[in-house]
Order: C-alpha cells, then sequence, then structure tokens
C-alpha cells in the first residue's frame, strides 16, 4: 500500500498542471486546491511565501521553520503598531478576539507547522519546480483558515507547483495577497520587516495614469453582476539605491493582454498588446521617484523589488479607445487628442453650430422637439460618417437605416451636409473622432 502511495505521489509531481498551484493531497488521493488562508496560514501557504521571497524553494525543513517563526513576530508586530489600540478586533468565526487571543491564534498556528516540520519522519523533498511535504502518517486535516477541519480526509501531503510566473498567470488569489514590495540589503539578504511596509505605488502617483493592462476575463463578477471581471496585470520593477530600474515581463509569455480604462469592465477590451508598447517612460520616472523616497527613509535598504499594476497614459501604436459599431471604425473621443478637430476653419463645436443653423430650415410643426442631440464621427481624412440622431421621442440614437419621422431625416441630412472638417490630432497624426453635440433649436 506504502509503495502504491508513493507511486501516486511520483505521478502527481511529474503530471504538472499547466498553471502553477498551492494543493493538498489526502489519504484517498484525492487533492484540492487552495488560495490564501489570510491570519491563519497553512503550511502550503508557508512554502509558497518562502519562495515568493527568496525566489526559491527551502532547502531544508529548518530554513522554512525560521522563516515562518520571523514572520509570524512580524505580523503581530505590524498589526498592532498599526492600530495603536489596546484591543485588535480581529473576527473569526463571527466572535471578536482581543489582541492577547490573536497572539495565541498565531501561536497555534505556528505550533502546527513547527510540529509538522519537527516531525523526523515528514519528509520535504524539491523537484525541479514542485515542493512536496509528505506526511509519514495521514493525521493532519485538512484546516483552511486554521480553524475549520474536515472530519472525512486527513491530508497526506501538501504541494507547491510551478513557478512565480505559473501562479501569476493562473492570477492565483494566494499570488495577489502575497504581492508585497520586498526590500534587500546590500548583501542581498530579504529584509523581510520591510515587505508589507512598502506599498504599491500611493494613489497620488497613479491617478494621472488613464489606461491599464489586463489579461482575459477572469471568472470574477462585476459590478453590475455579470460575469467576466478584467484581472490587471502586475509585473516586478526592481530599483537599486542608484537609481537603476529594470523590469521583466517573462511572467507574461503566453499571455493575451488588453488595454483597458478600469479594471471592473471588459466592455472597452482593446487588443492583443505587448507589454512592452504600454509601459509609458512617465510611469518608470513615477517609480524612480517614489523609491528614492523610501531609499532616503531606509539607510538599510539596497534595492527593492515592486509588482506595480502597469498604468499608461498613451495608447500602444494601432490601438484607438473604442470602435463604432455602425461604422467599424476605431475611434478617439475629445478627452484622448492633442488637438480638437475644426469645422469651417473654427473650433468644432462653434463651426458646426453656425454651419447646422444656416443649413436647417425644418418644417414648422408642434411635434418636433426643441431639444435633440446628435453623434457622428469626423475620420481620418476630414470626412463627417455615420450621424445619428436621438430626440426626447427616442430612448435610442437611430441612423439613416432606422425607421425615422420627417423631422429626423431632415436633421441627418443637413448633418451629412457639413463637410468642412479638419480631422483632430493624437501625437500630431490625423486620427477618428467621434463627436456628440446637442442642439437646443
Amino acid at each position: 500500500m506504502k509503495r502504491t502511495y508513493l507511486l501516486i505521489l511520483l505521478l502527481l509531481a511529474l503530471c504538472l498542471p499547466l498553471n502553477g498551484q498551492v494543493r493538498e493531497v489526502f489519504d484517498n488521493g484525492d487533492s484540492v486546491e487552495f488560495t490564501s488562508g489570510l491570519v491563519f496560514e497553512t503550511l502550503g501557504e508557508a512554502i509558497y511565501s518562502y519562495r515568493f521571497v527568496y525566489g526559491r524553494y527551502p532547502d531544508d525543513k529548518q530554513a522554512l521553520l525560521d522563516f515562518q517563526r520571523e514572520r509570524s513576530i512580524d505580523e503581530v508586530k505590524k498589526t498592532i503598531e498599526l492600530l495603536h489600540e489596546p484591543f485588535l478586533h480581529l473576527v473569526v468565526d463571527g466572535e471578536y478576539y482581543d489582541d492577547s487571543l490573536y497572539t495565541n491564534l498565531i501561536a497555534k498556528r505556528d505550533s502546527l507547522i513547527a510540529v509538522d516540520l519537527n516531525d523526523p519522519e515528514n519528509v520535504l523533498t524539491v523537484i525541479g519546480d514542485t515542493c512536496t511535504f509528505t506526511y509519514a502518517n495521514a493525521t493532519r486535516y485538512s484546516y483552511y483558515y486554521g480553524l475549520e477541519e474536515s472530519p472525512d480526509l486527513k491530508i497526506r501531503a501538501i504541494q507547491c507547483i510551478g513557478k512565480l510566473a505559473d501562479l501569476q498567470k493562473k492570477d492565483n488569489l494566494s499570488f495577489r495577497h502575497n504581492i508585497y514590495t520586498l526590500a534587500f540589503d546590500k548583501n542581498g539578504k530579504c529584509l523581510w520587516p520591510l515587505c508589507s511596509e512598502a506599498p504599491f505605488l500611493p494613489r497620488e502617483v497613479e491617478w494621472k495614469y488613464r489606461f491599464i493592462v489586463s489579461m482575459d476575463a477572469g471568472n470574477y463578477p462585476d459590478r453590475d453582476g455579470s460575469w467576466g471581471l478584467a484581472r490587471p496585470v502586475y509585473i516586478p520593477f526592481t530599483v537599486t539605491r542608484s537609481g537603476a530600474l529594470s523590469y521583466d515581463v517573462s511572467c507574461l509569455d503566453g499571455m493575451q493582454l488588453y488595454y483597458r480604462t478600469e479594471v471592473y469592465s471588459t466592455a472597452d477590451s482593446i487588443g492583443p498588446i505587448k507589454i512592452e508598447d504600454a509601459i509609458d517612460p512617465d510611469y518608470l520616472d513615477a517609480i524612480k521617484t517614489y523609491t528614492k523616497a523610501f531609499f532616503d527613509e531606509h539607510e538599510e535598504v539596497d534595492s527593492m523589488k515592486l509588482w506595480e499594476l502597469v498604468v499608461f497614459n498613451n495608447l500602444p501604436e494601432g490601438c484607438t479607445p473604442g470602435k463604432d459599431a455602425l461604422t467599424g471604425l476605431g475611434y478617439f473621443s475629445l478627452n484622448d487628442l492633442d488637438t480638437n478637430p475644426l469645422c469651417n476653419g473654427r473650433p468644432f463645436l462653434n463651426g458646426f453650430g453656425l454651419e447646422f443653423i444656416r443649413r436647417f430650415h425644418p418644417e414648422p410643426s408642434g411635434d418636433n422637439p426643441l431639444q435633440f442631440s446628435v453623434i457622428f464621427i469626423v475620420d481620418k481624412d476630414g470626412n463627417l460618417v455615420g450621424p445619428r440622431v436621438k430626440t426626447s421621442s427616442s430612448d435610442k440614437y437611430k441612423n439613416a437605416s432606422d425607421q425615422l419621422s420627417a423631422y429626423e431625416r431632415q436633421i441627418l441630412g443637413t448633418v451629412s451636409q457639413i463637410r468642412d472638417w479638419e480631422p483632430g490630432k493624437v501625437n500630431g497624426n490625423p486620427v477618428n473622432v467621434i463627436i456628440t453635440v446637442p442642439v437646443i433649436y
């Protein structure tokens, strides 16, 4: 039986999934993948965190044990110092615990991990990109969040599979929870207490960047309840005290990447794009500025590694923020332009308004609405195309192929006659521009 089980473990190690994962293997051969346990971490997450900080798996059980104890002490200190309160209001299973109970729970977690690691019969092995911790006896229940137990299945092995890049490709939740800024001294030692102390780039830096890079839609609900939340892309930037900056995009090999204006919707997805085309030089300067302030505050830090959300101002070459369903043209909005279009040599609103009033002579009727709006595109050659109109009697914009009233047909006919346009420009190049004009007649 023992030989059979070892054979199963070997097969599990060799037949690896396409993406990285952290999982528990039970005594019946089944396995389950798990993500972050937050406060109450499992041994699998301890292995994962070690690899995250040092870029490799632990050499032996003692190295992992020392790392976990150091981390736990820092977590307790950090939490109490941040709150500056006599009691830490921590909710566990609906109950409140004060800071002493929190510390006891941390100690309980560590004692469970310590028992596992100190048992000489339990074995930790590393083969390539797979670390397996095998229990001599399947006596440990699955204890997600440190408290929940399953009476039916007992853990026989814990595996951490794949490289960090593999976990990032999978958008593993553990990767997101552990994605700290790492600080290193001049000897290359990771200064663990600073890992969670150094945040992402502050909002004061990020706000001016309009676009983000994202992966394919994930299986997460949007704000409106629909499924398909965009997954933002994080890549590691390394900055040294001297100001040298480098970044690594190898973790994105094989991914389909897209431009979006926000992470909560896939509606404006444009791509695929190359990550190198999306990284704005101003963004790199902002990272240098932020990290310099951190270096000034922490003399012991010689280099920093940050996993940052890729945000940028300018679209990659060939991409446009939107695509018009009627004409099929990619377009820019007025906010995207460096130079606005002109109509009859005037700023487009004034020029369009004067030309429209000069040409528009509808038949008098009490049914004609006094207010309406029109949408059209001025293409990069200076042509007005795809005009649409919306009046108070309609709930949508209509074009020439829709059923129109005589008044709506006259509006669209008048708009189509206004042809003396100069296109808008981005980076000095003419582009298609979508324009919406409200009209009060």
